[in-house]
């Protein structure tokens, strides 16, 4: 889903209540309908206001330093007994700049790739979690953080204020010829019981929000996973 239809989807869901709030009101008024059935129309049109609102709320500007600190700090006790560092380190303009996720899903792929970057250092290294903002030029031919067309949904004019979530680590790395296939559906690299949902979750939600999510690895050396959300 791009942001185009993201704001769609918002007015949609902005139209649907003006009928509704009719509907509600000639309920009021409907003296010769049985109870039984304006009960009925009654949970019917509140279901619809409760889709509504859960929809309106599932993707939002959320300004996220408190949320990567609060995982962060869960993540160190999760792995106190193992000799890792993780540190984080967040500019003070970040604190300032909102960015469009789904705090839930956010959390859930953050997790994740410190899991991974664990997994990777094979329970001894040092991993880096960095937040920093950037300002990106969608007129110019670098095209690696976001492309025009999803900045110009943003409704932004030639620059556009954007969030990069570096996570990088000490770890085995990735070989050459697994990297390009890694966030496909079900591929996955270096778990036994690996589903190879993880990274394919985080490139659709990510995505979604109208971001991007990018791999650089070198065997032996470590890998940095970025996140740039708008």
């Amino acid at each position: 889903m791009n942001l185009e239809t993201i704001s769609n989807n918002r007015q949609l869901l902005h139209d649907i209540r003006s009928p509704l709030a009719v509907l509600t009101v000639l309920m009021q008024e409907l003296n010769s309908v049985p109870d039984e059935m304006r009960d009925l129309l009654s949970t019917a049109v509140n279901r619809i206001n409760e889709i509504i609102n859960e929809q309106q709320t599932l993707i939002r500007k959320t300004v996220i330093p408190e949320i990567v600190k609060s995982v962060v700090k869960e993540k160190r006790y999760e792995y106190k007994t193992k000799p890792i560092q993780i540190e984080c380190h967040i500019e003070p303009e970040v604190y300032l700049t909102p960015v469009r996720i789904n705090v839930s899903d956010f959390k859930r792929i953050l997790s994740n790739l410190i899991n991974n970057s664990v997994e990777a250092m094979d329970g001894n290294g040092n991993m880096t979690v960095s937040i920093f903002s950037r300002t990106d030029d969608p007129t110019s031919q670098r095209s690696d953080d976001l492309d025009k067309l999803t900045l110009e949904h943003r409704g932004v004019g030639a620059t556009a204020q954007l969030i990069s979530i570096e996570i990088t680590d000490t770890g085995q790395g990735i070989p050459p010829e697994v990297l390009p296939k890694l966030m496909n559906k079900g591929a996955t690299f270096g778990k036994e019981k690996g589903q190879g949902l993880g990274l394919y979750h985080a490139k659709k939600c990510i995505e979604g929000w109208g971001g991007k999510i990018s791999i650089c690895s070198e065997e032996g050396k470590g890998t940095r996973v970025e996140m740039v959300l708008i």
